[in-house]
């Protein structure tokens, strides 16, 4: 996870946009038993993406990753939005 986290950051907003939406209608059309895009999704992905990138929790100050948790719902939503903006502030802190 990590790996393709840190691929994902590595791109420009728009190119990681675009390959998160080519992701999410692969999984959504081929895969097994797909997941309904909702808010339990999001936890999922976020709590997982940040587990990737500070898995032992001393990367993240408090603050920072309280300031991402404003994503931690939202992600479903960006997904239909086909918005990635959110991406920008992971990429900030990782800087």
């Amino acid at each position: 996870m990590f790996l393709v986290s840190a691929s994902l950051l590595g791109q420009n907003n728009e190119k990681t946009c675009e390959i998160l939406l080519k992701i999410n209608i692969l999984l959504q059309a081929q895969h097994y038993q797909p997941q309904a895009i909702d808010d339990s999704l999001s936890v999922y992905v976020f709590d997982t993406f940040v587990d990737g990138l500070d898995p032992n929790r001393n990367i993240f100050t408090k603050k920072e990753y309280q300031d991402l948790c404003q994503h931690r719902l939202m992600i479903d939503n960006y997904i239909f939005d086909k918005d990635c903006y959110f991406i920008k502030d992971f990429v900030a802190i990782q800087r």
